[in-house]
């Protein structure tokens, strides 16, 4: 049983150092990939990770990148900080360099870098209309 949460990449059952496996689909399986997390989210290409310790990984191809920051979920390029603000957590967007806090709170983000879409602590969605 596996907890899909992104397109390609999925977190497993099992434990593994940093939370639970990580694997990718390869076009006709899951091939399991390093490092361990809690929440995944981006694209196939670039996604991002959380792991149990709230660390902020990001996939440079052939291994895990530490990003700074803490986050409690992930999107592409978007994340949910651990401080709490109205509606959840802080939001913040990746500018190439670090974090901006971003307006309003979450407490589960998806979508694309462009057009992310969050829940918020009342059960409303939002989607971004930058």
């Amino acid at each position: 049983e596996m907890c899909i949460r992104d397109s390609g990449w999925v977190i497993g059952h099992a434990q593994s150092g940093g939370g639970n496996q990580i694997f990718r689909w390869n076009g006709q399986g899951w091939d399991l990939m390093p490092g361990g997390a809690v929440r995944i989210g981006g694209t196939y290409s670039s996604p991002w990770i959380v792991n149990s310790s709230k660390q902020i990984f990001r996939w440079n191809g052939s291994a895990w990148d530490l990003v700074s920051g803490w986050a409690v979920d992930v999107g592409d390029g978007w994340v949910i900080g651990h401080a709490q603000s109205g509606g959840g957590n802080q939001i913040f967007r990746w500018n190439g360099q670090g974090w901006d806090l971003m307006p309003g709170g979450a407490v589960g983000i998806g979508g694309t870098y462009s057009s992310p879409w969050i829940v918020n602590s009342s059960k409303q969605i939002f989607r971004w209309n930058d």
